[in-house]
């Protein structure tokens, strides 16, 4: 990110809470309180013929990767869907698909420790397939990612056929945010198998990958193609807003809210008004989104960067509380907003200073 030493263009360029590094999912939530109709935004300019302006100083956390936000399973509901596997699996310890069920659920619930003990347990139940996905998903969560990609290509090399390792290829070529390469891999296996559909793939790796043609083309055959998801109508609104296209992206952005109301949506029009200097807007939509799930990060450090920037620095601290008690990478934020009033000379300086000292606690073990 282009830092700006300016006070308050710090500010501005560090307002970057739409989308975290994480890969946690969450259940798909029913649409409430939505607007009757919503205009369908229509693409009267092509994407690829608007240059990059000024958003292109402005790194969004909306570039990268979590579009379903953090979990919001409590450790209770987390316990209850290991029972549930469990149960079922005890009824049938060799049935592939509970193992392979509970094998995932781990690995969501980051217990890798139990993960690796239960797939040593039950490798002679599972396919080679199965195998290499699972021992490369081990590599991911140990940070092993070149371990992991070599693993696949030396696999795909003797099994060509096998979809599953060139899906988990492309996933982890996403994580090493080679996103042409996890593209090419899609694009293969939709002409290899001429009824498979991979538009959702490739709309978000086409948006990460700042290719605006192919992420318009992708995404509107997604829109199309799954008409209830409402990621593709996000995917577009971040490839409008980058061009400072605003009044598209928020239709796309509303479009999708019409779809199902997602902390993912309400985030991203949060940092769209943000951008528009509508602070009241903004205040508005990440309060939606922190109601919609308590434990989106992004949410509150969006939050916590607009109430400093409206000069509620009482406010902003309890928000960067928040932040950092979600996501240890907010005390980036923190940091930032703390010399910016130690510059200021203003008393409350002390107070981040010392909060910023007990998020380093908390991060720390």
């Amino acid at each position: 990110m282009k830092i700006l030493m300016n006070a308050l263009v710090i500010v501005i360029c560090t307002f970057t809470f739409c989308l975290n590094m994480t890969q946690a999912q969450i259940l798909p939530l029913p649409v409430t309180s939505l607007p009757t109709a919503v205009p369908r935004p229509t693409t009267e300019v092509p994407l690829a013929a608007k240059s990059v302006g000024k958003y292109s100083e402005y790194l969004s956390y909306c570039r990268e990767n979590n579009p379903h936000g953090d979990s919001r399973f409590t450790d209770e509901q987390k316990q209850r869907r290991l029972d549930l596997l469990a149960k079922k699996l005890a009824a049938d310890p060799k049935n592939q698909f509970f193992i392979n069920a509970l094998l995932k659920e781990y690995f969501l619930q980051k217990k890798i420790l139990l993960a690796e003990d239960f797939l040593n347990k039950n490798k002679t139940h599972l396919s080679d397939e199965d195998l290499i996905v699972w021992d490369t998903e081990l590599d991911l969560a140990n940070k092993k990612i070149s371990r992991a990609s070599s693993q696949l290509d030396k696999f795909i090399i003797a099994h060509p056929a096998s979809n599953k390792a060139l899906i988990q290829l492309a996933r982890v070529k996403k994580i090493q945010s080679a996103y042409t390469e996890a593209a090419e891999i899609f694009k293969d296996l939709e002409i290899k198998n001429k009824k498979s559909d991979y538009s959702l793939e490739l709309c978000e790796l086409y948006t990460l990958d700042s290719m605006p043609f192919e992420a318009e083309n992708s995404c509107l055959k997604a829109s199309k193609k799954h008409p209830e998801d409402p990621l593709p109508e996000i995917y577009l609104g971040i490839m409008f807003r980058e061009r400072e296209m605003y009044k598209q992206a928020e239709l796309h952005f509303k479009a999708s809210l019409n779809r199902q109301k997602t902390e993912f949506a309400l985030t991203c029009l949060g940092e769209l008004f943000y951008l528009k200097k509508d602070l009241k807007k903004t205040i508005e939509y990440l309060n939606q989104a922190i109601e919609k799930n308590k434990f989106s990060s992004r949410a509150y450090i969006g939050l916590a960067l607009t109430q400093f920037e409206n000069k509620k620095y009482e406010l902003a601290l309890e928000s960067f509380k928040e932040a950092c008690k979600l996501n240890s990478k907010n005390i980036t934020e923190m940091l930032k907003s703390q010399k910016v009033l130690d510059n200021l000379k203003l008393p409350v300086a002390q107070k981040y200073f010392d909060e910023i000292q007990r998020c380093q606690k908390i991060t720390a073990k």
